[in-house]
């Protein structure tokens, strides 16, 4: 679940472009937890902050496994580590961010390795919460898999929720339930998971659609919209938060229909 604000006491590196578009840094919080932070000033723009953090209430209201998170201050107090380049400016990464904490000892996901995942029995919820955010970024690379004694997929990277990481209000059509895109985009990952074990079947699309709609209901999601940070709303616009929030709960209300295009697709 989000926890409390947080502050950054030290930042300790910089991902580049080939790990994530939104070169987010890793960092010590004020907790002494490490995490991976996505500052407002990144390359995608400070809406990705708003997509991580709205999938991150919902991936956690439906108990999917991802990392803890919330919100957390790069400001004059923060720090460099000792390995950090001496010619990058803090300045860049200040402001309010959000944070994922750092999971350790992950590879990507692999169809050798999905068969050993003690959680696949997520995979139909995941990919509901991806047809409600709309989240055509689902690859290896944001399926991570743990190399512990007891291996699970973790589901992480939002950023591309709702279509784009710049995404207007013309991009989420309220009458788009039915449309493929998503699993389409999707599939590669989807049909690795399906190959591994994981049941996509109607009766447990079902059975996640009603766990998904009890779960994500229209007072949680007034909840979620009301602990935005002010600085990320007047950034993104009142008026384009206000249907974001209109899109998720009509793509909840109308998981029926999303779930017969998923069996058409797949032709069950």
């Amino acid at each position: 679940m989000c926890r409390e604000h947080r502050t950054v006491s030290t930042i300790l590196k910089v991902y580049d472009i080939e790990a994530g578009c939104t070169c987010p840094i890793l960092v010590k919080l004020d907790n002494e937890c490490r995490a991976v932070l996505k500052y407002p000033r990144n390359p995608q723009g400070l809406i990705v902050l708003v997509n991580e953090y709205i999938t991150g209430h919902l991936a956690h209201l439906i108990g999917l496994t991802s990392p803890d998170f919330g919100i957390a201050v790069v400001d004059e107090n923060t720090t460099l580590g000792p390995d950090f380049p001496s010619d990058v400016n803090r300045n860049r990464f200040s402001g309010v961010g959000f944070y994922s904490l750092y999971v350790p000892k992950t590879v990507p996901a692999s169809l050798r390795a999905l068969k050993y995942a003690t959680n696949l029995g997520e995979t139909a919820r995941i990919i509901l919460l991806d047809q409600i955010v709309k989240n055509c970024d689902r690859h290896e690379g944001n399926l991570l898999l743990t190399t512990n004694s007891e291996p699970m997929i973790w589901a992480i990277d939002h950023s591309h929720a709702f279509g784009d990481p710049e995404w207007s209000i013309s991009d989420l059509s309220l009458n788009d339930i039915e449309s493929p895109y998503v699993w389409r985009e999707n599939m590669p990952v989807y049909n690795m998971l399906i190959s591994a074990g994981a049941s996509v079947t109607p009766a447990q699309l079902e059975i996640e659609r009603n766990f998904i709609q009890a779960h994500i209901t229209e007072e949680a999601l007034i909840h979620i919209f009301a602990t935005i940070p002010t600085e990320w709303v007047n950034e993104v616009g009142t008026e384009n938060i206000s249907h974001l929030h209109q899109y998720i709960l009509n793509r909840v209300q109308n998981l029926e229909s999303i779930c017969n295009m998923i069996n058409q697709e797949r032709g069950v």
